[in-house]
């Protein structure tokens, strides 16, 4: 919990840092927080369309959130 209250306020001070969402994502993720996870990993997906494997992640935690047909439409973009 301390993390992710450290990486929000890193989000809030620079809220296009990629280190800080990139983090932030992954730690929702294993702390299972699956919504939260894919709304990260959507933002990171939006800040870089190019790597692919935040793509994957937020698909995975789409999937895990239970948001399969926004899962499938996730990856159709990854090359």
């Amino acid at each position: 919990d301390e993390v992710v209250r450290i990486l929000n306020q890193e989000r809030q001070n620079f809220p296009r840092s990629r280190a800080a969402l990139s983090l932030l994502g992954y730690a929702y993720y294993h702390m299972q927080d699956f919504v939260a996870a894919e709304q990260v990993y959507g933002q990171l997906t939006a800040i870089c369309p190019e790597v692919d494997e935040y793509k994957i992640y937020h698909a995975q935690a789409l999937l895990k959130a239970g948001l399969y047909e926004e899962a499938t439409q996730v990856c159709t973009t990854v090359e």
